[in-house]
């Protein structure tokens, strides 16, 4: 199959997976479809919390997506723990 072909052969499926994607999306924010997109907001997500730690006063120690370790001073500020806490 010569290389002109193949390109046309995948542009033909990507374009098919794009509208199809395209399709869902319209269909499932329509009304009587029965089918509804929930997004993920910020105030959904909770950042696991280190049990084992606790911050001076007692605070929980959340683990960031870096691994980094803090928790929430008075000010509502994150202040990092140092790695040898």
């Amino acid at each position: 199959m010569p290389v002109s072909e193949r390109m046309a052969k995948a542009r033909a499926a990507k374009q098919a997976k794009k509208s199809a994607a395209n399709h869902a999306q319209l269909t499932a924010d329509q009304p009587g479809t029965g089918v509804k997109i929930q997004k993920a907001t910020p105030a959904d997500y909770q950042t696991p919390i280190d049990k084992l730690k606790k911050g001076p006063n007692g605070e929980a120690v959340h683990i960031g997506e870096r691994g980094g370790k803090y928790y929430i001073n008075k000010n509502g500020n994150k202040t990092y723990l140092s790695s040898n806490q």
